[in-house]
């Protein structure tokens, strides 16, 4: 299923590219109406997958020991610095910089042990894309081939896609199927071939 992998360079979660999904339909298409995309604004395609990986090494969010931590790792793969300061104690900086490259260095040798990882997205350069965009990186070819089915395309209106910040609460999972026919009416949604 995966010719070209990844389907996507550095991001967020992993700095060999990844496949990046979310668990929001609603999220999903502020991100292809909305975020770094090819979409004109006015119309957007969002795939919908199956996630099916009860044996793979998933690394989840609740694992880091605090919002610090997780937020060095993402600036670690993306960036290849920190954020936090890891030895505030350290006044040597010669000291001090060999131990964030040491942290760094960790940090990536990390995003490469697991098949998933999933974390919160920080979306402060979106003003249109919710602050609630949970973000999941399947970063292996072998986990994306064996746990990961395409389920359905769909064709969205962007205009009928909310622009906000704040997304409501009943958000589905997804598939569209499983949609209350109200929210596939307000969502104008349109199931196309995949």
């Amino acid at each position: 299923m995966a010719k070209d992998w990844p389907p996507t360079g550095k991001g967020d979660l992993n700095r060999d590219g990844a496949l990046y999904l979310t668990d929001s339909f609603r999220a999903a298409a502020q991100w292809a109406c909305y975020g770094k995309s090819t979409s004109d604004g006015k119309e957007a395609g969002v795939i919908e997958f199956e996630w099916n990986g009860p044996s793979a090494k998933v690394y989840p969010y609740s694992k880091w020991g605090n919002k610090a931590d997780y937020e060095n790792y993402v600036s670690a793969v993306f960036h290849s610095t920190l954020v936090h300061n890891i030895a505030p104690d350290e006044t040597d900086r010669k000291k001090y910089m060999a131990l964030r490259k040491k942290e760094v260095d960790r940090l990536v040798d990390l995003s490469r042990e697991y098949d998933m990882f999933e974390g919160p997205m920080d979306t402060a350069q979106f003003p249109k894309i919710t602050n609630g965009f949970w973000q999941y990186a399947v970063v292996k070819k072998t986990a994306f081939e064996k746990d990961v089915k395409m389920v359905a395309g769909y064709k969205v209106d962007c205009s009928k896609i909310p622009d906000t910040k704040s997304l409501p609460l009943d958000d589905t999972q997804g598939p569209v199927a499983k949609f209350s026919k109200e929210v596939t009416k307000e969502l104008a949604l349109e199931e196309v071939e995949a």
